[in-house]
């Protein structure tokens, strides 16, 4: 249930990172776009990401994950 709320709490700001990963990178949009559907879990989830992460009071140094299949969205807040 709480899964559930987050989604449906944060819908509004996937879908606005969404529009923005839609108009930088509209081949690779697609590809995600396909692949949660094909792997959606819940209706709340508005998509495309496959996966989200809370990630508090941690700090690192920039960084990037060579294994990682395409773009992720990152934004702070606070």
């Amino acid at each position: 249930m709480a899964v559930r709320y987050y989604y449906m709490a944060t819908a509004e700001v996937a879908l606005f990172l969404e529009s923005y990963f839609a108009a930088a990178f509209p081949t690779e949009h697609a590809q995600y776009k396909e692949a949660f559907a094909a792997g959606v879990w819940l209706t709340e989830d508005p998509g495309p990401w496959l996966g989200r992460a809370i990630v508090y009071k941690l700090q690192v140094r920039p960084h990037q994950d060579r294994l990682d299949g395409g773009p992720t969205a990152i934004f702070n807040v606070g």
